[in-house]
């Protein structure tokens, strides 16, 4: 599963009930769930099988505060680094407008834009592992 960024997700994936069925069906079933700059936010509210919230003790990443502007901080209905944090997930960040990938098992999330196409090559190479480890 993979989630990209933008605006939009975070108006429609937070609180997608389909969306975090399908995370957690995939997830749960040994499947990699990816996400990148905003995209992280259809994460923040799954729930697992056994009711714990799918980010609660993992590492990820996601916009940084620091990234977000003017019209985020006034439209957005919360920024994803103070609610990751919030929700007891373990967020992390590089600087402003660089690269940041993070890895936590079967999560691999990037930080911004820039960090797509590292996330990505993060995503071919967990699924590459998963496919060795099958056969």
């Amino acid at each position: 599963m993979y989630f990209t960024g933008g605006a939009g997700p975070m108006f429609d994936l937070a609180d997608n009930t389909q969306a975090q069925r399908i995370t957690r069906e995939i997830y749960e079933n040994g499947g990699l769930i990816s996400a990148d700059c905003h995209g992280p936010v259809a994460l923040i509210n799954v729930k697992l099988s056994n009711g714990k919230r799918l980010i609660t003790g993992r590492k990820l990443t996601a916009k940084a505060n620091s990234e977000e502007g003017r019209w985020a901080r006034n439209n957005y209905p919360f920024l994803l680094e103070d609610k990751i944090d919030a929700l007891g997930g373990i967020y992390s960040s590089a600087a402003k407008g660089e690269e940041h990938v993070v890895v936590d098992g079967q999560l691999i999330t990037g930080q911004n834009p820039i960090s797509a196409i590292p996330m990505t090559h993060a995503l071919i190479a967990q699924l590459k592992l998963k496919n060795k480890t099958m056969n």
